[in-house]
């Protein structure tokens, strides 16, 4: 705002910063210095409107334009900021959530879990639910997990003694995982 026009390298570096300390942020040279940076960039990541982040994506390739193809933007969002769609996951019920739901690009999704705290986003999670068709998972009440067995040696009984384990402590419903 102060440079006088986009620029798209310090766009990523107040997103990147908005973000909690990950390891990955440093190498790319987006992470926040300290605290105080952290919440200057959430500060204007929340005064952000929606619109901007449409017409201003971080990385454009193919899944990219997929993704927008995809997705419909809904016109009654255009001058609402992050800040105000936090306030609205936050404080309406889940039908007024998924009428909105399919408007949202997985940017914006993905700027909005930066502004929040783990109990926010805990909050959200027990109030939105999206259940996979013709199963549990991911319905109201129920609570799936991944098992992601780690060999350092790929060794195959290594990796099955530790799916049958997983299993023995009802683990594993979701999905299975294996690193290459």
């Amino acid at each position: 705002r102060q440079s006088g026009g986009f620029d798209p390298t310090l766009y990523r570096q107040v997103i990147g910063a908005a973000n909690e300390f990950k390891e990955g942020d440093l190498t790319q040279g987006v992470a926040a210095a300290d605290a105080a940076s952290r919440d200057n960039a959430r500060t204007l990541l929340s005064r952000t409107k929606l619109a901007d982040l449409q017409a201003h994506p971080l990385y454009r390739d193919a899944q990219y334009d997929l993704i927008q193809d995809t997705t419909q933007f809904l016109p009654q969002l255009t001058d609402w900021t992050l800040g105000d769609l936090k306030e609205f996951v936050l404080s309406q019920p889940e039908t007024e959530i998924k009428q909105i739901m399919p408007g949202l690009s997985s940017d914006i999704i993905g700027c909005l879990v930066k502004l929040m705290s783990n109990e926010e986003l805990i909050q959200v999670g027990q109030t939105v639910f999206n259940p996979l068709p013709g199963s549990k998972i991911g319905s109201k009440g129920y609570m799936s997990a991944r098992v992601q067995p780690n060999s350092p040696t790929d060794n195959v009984d290594d990796i099955v003694w530790q799916v049958f384990d997983a299993w023995s402590y009802g683990v594993g419903d979701l999905v299975l995982g294996t690193n290459p």
